[in-house]
């Protein structure tokens, strides 16, 4: 059935596609059924972008370590989040200080 490969192509589940059909009134216009059903998915997708683009990020810095240990590649992922390693204990992590706030 074309609607079924339709929303397969658009990125809806199995589940999805059996609300599009059993999920609403049966008076409910095809036009309703989908647009409620794709605002949810765009949101979904919207969401899903975000987290590669993140995803993205974090490769590209990996592909720029120069570790010599693993343990040391923990690295990648605070400087991303803006974190840095107490020089006292580098088990314990700190926000990073702003060059304005350093003199502070």
């Amino acid at each position: 059935m074309a609607v079924i490969e339709f929303a397969r192509k658009a990125g809806f589940t199995i589940a999805e596609i059996k609300l599009l059909f059993h999920g609403f009134r049966k008076s409910a216009p095809a036009s309703a059924r989908w647009r409620q059903l794709a605002r949810k998915k765009y949101g979904e997708m919207d969401l899903l972008i975000a987290r590669l683009k993140n995803m993205q990020i974090l490769l590209k810095k990996s592909m720029r370590c120069d570790c010599t240990k693993l343990d040391d590649c923990g690295r990648i992922l605070l400087l991303h989040r803006g974190l840095t390693p107490r020089a006292a204990n580098p088990g314990l992590f700190r926000p990073k200080r702003k060059p304005s706030e350093l003199h502070s």
